[in-house]
């Protein structure tokens, strides 16, 4: 068995980052519910990985969930395709709210027979808060309801309006000349 030391940086304003040590035999599905566990993020989200190159950009997705696109399964992917010191994978969860972690290949330690892998080494900083619910008010700050004729609201002209309200437009053809 050998091991790993993973960094894993979240994406944000704030330093956000954790030290990871993983047995290399797990699966990418070993890994995620690693994440997840060192942030105190619940698994209750879609979530996928991405082989990437020294520039971060992505390359062949990992899912969690088969959805049809023929992607391959974190559950078939093995931690031993990356165990090279640099290999980088993206790590994306919650796609409604995406969170976005970088995870590099830092070390080979050695293995600690009383540790449990995975084995979380250092945590540097807090994932920022989630709002629980979205309220109506909230979405609605900073827009203001306007009660009256919005009527030719938006036409340059009384003509130009005129045009428009018009009632002899029958098919596509007629708006020919307004395109």
């Amino acid at each position: 068995m050998e091991i790993i030391k993973l960094r894993l940086v979240f994406d944000s304003k704030e330093e956000v980052f954790r030290d990871v040590e993983m047995n290399n035999e797990g699966s990418l599905e070993d890994l995620h519910e690693a994440i997840l566990a060192s942030f105190g993020m619940k698994n209750n989200q879609m979530a996928s990985f991405y082989v990437s190159d020294d520039q971060w950009n992505k390359g062949d997705e990992y899912v969690l969930m088969n959805m049809g696109e023929g992607a391959v399964l974190m559950k078939e992917g093995s931690l031993v395709e990356f165990t090279e010191i640099g290999d980088r994978l993206l790590y994306v969860y919650d796609f409604m709210n995406l969170k976005i972690f970088y995870v590099e290949v830092i070390a080979h330690p050695d293995s600690v027979k009383s540790r449990e892998y995975p084995y979380l080494l250092m945590a540097i900083g807090n994932m920022p808060q989630e709002e629980d619910e979205l309220s109506y008010e909230g979405l609605m700050d900073g827009i203001e309801e306007e009660i009256g004729d919005h009527e030719g609201r938006f036409s340059d002209s009384e003509e130009e309006e005129d045009e428009w309200n018009d009632d002899s437009f029958e098919n596509l053809d007629d708006y020919e000349d307004y395109i």
